[in-house]
């Protein structure tokens, strides 16, 4: 279906507070929080797909507008906005002003729609949640979501967030929250709110210039940039695996394999892919980074229920010639594995000092990276995407809604359960084209 031929109306716009009053006040944004509001990053954006149930659209929809209600109570930070009046730094209002529900109708059945890949179509399925160039104004909400209609009976569900706010863990447990207020249960993990945990950690607070202007213009990363799906059943995820280790074992004196996890061998696989696709000189260094959940690795730990980010990027460093060489993927699994495992509250500290030093207001997550030579992995293998039940069901596809910039790789699990999965791919054009005649090849 062509992107004029599709046609979405939004009928209602509902601007949704708390049930009940929360507490007033003013939170602090963690340096975890200020590092991902950089220049290229949009509201991030996913879209859950429902077959109709013969259930009444309305009644489930109006169930969601009280689910949110409720749930905003425990999530009060979400309804709130963001303020300039501590000074120089952003903070949390927490001020019950509400996020925003829209619902609306589109022209076409499901079935019009290949939910099997990413489509531009998907952008008209969250037309309210673009909010990247006013949310430093205090006027735009953190969170956004749009049920839309189809002919056949079968909706979608859209949301976008404000990366400033919550990491993905975060959005996750809000979202999965909101399916349970909306199916009439109770929460069954209240969130943390405890956004001083930096400051009281001697290990992690930095001397930071509250007075010193905090900057933000949203420059659209995604000119040239094209997304795709490509798909993996579970014998693929394992064949990836098994080269990895044989890769390895090759270059063991003792023959023995070194274990990798899932992730670190199908990320090896991609980021050696990619070299190649690019063809790049030998001598070019190129990085991978990978987006790390520090909470259980800061000491005291964080709880995983803690609403906010506590993600940070681990590197890995390699060169062309060494990643497109034979046995290369084992290499590249085993500078993932240490990036990801090494990484304690050494780097932890000196990620948020250099930030505060050197990076305030560019963009500190990429510093170093390059589009056209280097990788970016984020993943929600272990987020339950398709257990979220909103009255529909299961949903039977979720996606990502909207391009992200040069090289991000985002690994999703995929409807066909078990450890098959869905890796969403930002590239060129010409090269992504390169690189889908070579990504399920399964090649040393």
């Amino acid at each position: 279906m062509k992107m004029d031929d599709f046609q979405v109306k939004i009928t209602e716009v509902h601007l949704v507070s708390p049930a009940n009053p929360t507490e007033r006040c003013q939170l602090p944004f963690t340096t975890f929080d200020l590092m991902q509001k950089r220049d290229s990053m949009p509201y991030l954006q996913r879209v859950a797909f429902y077959e109709s149930t013969g259930k009444g659209a309305d009644l489930l929809v109006r169930n969601m507008k009280e689910g949110l209600a409720k749930v905003l109570v425990d999530f009060y930070p979400f309804a709130g906005r963001i303020s300039f009046s501590g000074g120089g730094m952003p903070e949390l209002d927490c001020n019950d002003h509400g996020v925003e529900l829209s619902v609306a109708e589109a022209n076409a059945s499901l079935e019009e729609l290949d939910t099997s890949q990413y489509s531009p179509l998907f952008k008209k399925l969250i037309l309210r949640g673009n909010y990247e160039e006013t949310t430093m104004t205090g006027t735009a909400p953190l969170f956004a979501a749009q049920v839309t209609k189809f002919k056949c009976g079968a909706v979608s569900v859209a949301w976008s967030f404000d990366h400033l706010a919550v990491d993905g863990i975060a959005m996750m447990h809000f979202i999965t929250s909101w399916a349970e207020a909306s199916s009439g249960k109770p929460i069954s993990k209240p969130p943390v709110h405890d956004r001083y945990f930096e400051r009281r950690n001697k290990d992690l607070a930095a001397k930071v210039d509250d007075s010193a202007p905090f900057q933000y213009t949203f420059v659209d990363p995604t000119a040239g940039v094209e997304s795709r799906i490509f798909s993996f059943d579970e014998d693929e995820v394992e064949k990836m695996k098994t080269l990895v280790l044989e890769g390895n074992s090759d270059q063991q004196e003792n023959g023995e394999h070194e274990s990798f996890t899932t992730y670190e061998a199908v990320a090896a696989h991609f980021w050696v892919e990619l070299c190649r696709a690019r063809d790049l000189p030998k001598s070019q260094t190129t990085r991978a980074q990978i987006a790390v959940n520090c909470r259980p690795k800061i000491v005291p730990p964080v709880p995983q229920e803690y609403f906010g980010n506590v993600v940070l990027p681990g590197l890995a460093v390699s060169t062309i010639g060494e990643l497109t060489a034979p046995g290369s993927k084992a290499v590249a699994a085993g500078l993932l594995k240490k990036s990801i495992r090494s990484f304690g509250m050494e780097e932890i500290r000196s990620q948020i000092q250099s930030y505060h030093e050197n990076y305030r207001n560019k963009n500190p997550m990429a510093q170093g990276l390059t589009d056209g030579v280097d990788i970016f992995f984020g993943s929600s293998l272990r987020h339950p995407l398709y257990e979220v039940d909103f009255g529909w069901g299961k949903p039977v596809a979720v996606r990502h809604g909207r391009f992200l910039w040069d090289g991000f790789c985002f690994f999703d699990p995929s409807p066909r359960g078990g450890r098959s999965m869905d890796i969403t791919v930002h590239l060129p054009l010409p090269i992504m084209a390169k690189l889908a005649t070579t990504i399920k090849m399964l090649e040393p």
